[in-house]
C-alpha cells in the first residue's frame, strides 16, 4: 500500500484497518526513507512494524554482490 495512504491528511488514512494488527508488518521502499516513515505511522497506531533499512537499492546491491 502506498505511503500516501498513511499520511495524517491523506484521504486513505482510514485504510490502516486493512493492515492486520497483531502480526509483524514488514515495510520496504526504494531507499528506506518512506518505509521508515510508514513504520513510524504504523507503530503510532499500535502496529508492530519492521523497516528494511536501505530499501530495494541496498537489497539489490547485497544480492548482486555490489555488481550492476
Amino acid at each position: 500500500m502506498a505511503l500516501g495512504r498513511f499520511g495524517k491528511t491523506a484521504p486513505g488514512r482510514e485504510r490502516l484497518d486493512e493492515v492486520e494488527n497483531g502480526k509483524l508488518v514488514y515495510v520496504i521502499c526504494q531507499s528506506g526513507l518512506r518505509s521508515y516513515i510508514a513504520c513510524r505511522i504504523l507503530e503510532g497506531n499500535g502496529y508492530e512494524a519492521y523497516n528494511f533499512s536501505g530499501g530495494h537499492k541496498y537489497y539489490a546491491a547485497v544480492v548482486s554482490g555490489g555488481e550492476g
